[in-house]
């Protein structure tokens, strides 16, 4: 069980540390560039990466305490929905950061002239959207667990 919740931690720790190694690899670049060619969509990018770092940190926190409850054996608390309320709309803002990177994809795809480059930007953006619909279907279907759990306690 222990081995089990350091692998959990870990991996969300290693998924932040990934998320701050990309903003500082974008910061870098970005300030380190004498004359950037497209800073309009270098904007647009740099928010789509600062808004991936601080949505992102913002889920993990929450994911880190639905853990907690699942670690202390209380898996089906009423205390969980606010998180799994709090990821299903980080997903949504994670939609929209990456949204912000769209620009970005389809200039790329007019320089190389890749199509199929603009449909890899598509599924970036779609991802955290399928995320955030099967969040919300998770979410509701832990909302009526709940109420069944309720009931089944009330009827003992």
């Amino acid at each position: 069980m222990n081995l089990k919740k350091l692998c959990l931690q870990g991996s969300l720790f290693i998924f932040e540390a990934v998320l701050c190694l990309l903003s500082l690899l974008f910061t870098v670049q970005w300030l380190t560039s004498p004359k950037l060619e497209y800073p309009f969509i270098v904007g647009l990018l740099g928010v789509a990466v600062y808004g991936t770092l601080i949505v992102g940190s913002f889920m993990l926190y929450s994911l880190n305490q639905i853990l907690q409850q699942v670690l202390s054996k209380r898996p089906f608390a009423a205390e969980v929905l606010l998180p799994l309320k709090k990821i299903h709309w980080s997903l949504a803002g994670l939609t929209v950061a990456f949204g912000f990177s769209l620009p970005f994809w389809y200039q790329v795809a007019q320089l190389e002239d890749a199509p199929g480059v603009m449909l890899i930007g598509l599924a970036v953006v779609a991802i955290p959207f399928a995320c955030f619909i099967f969040f919300y279907i998770v979410e509701e279907l832990f909302k009526s667990a709940l109420n069944l759990q309720n009931e089944n306690d009330l009827t003992i």
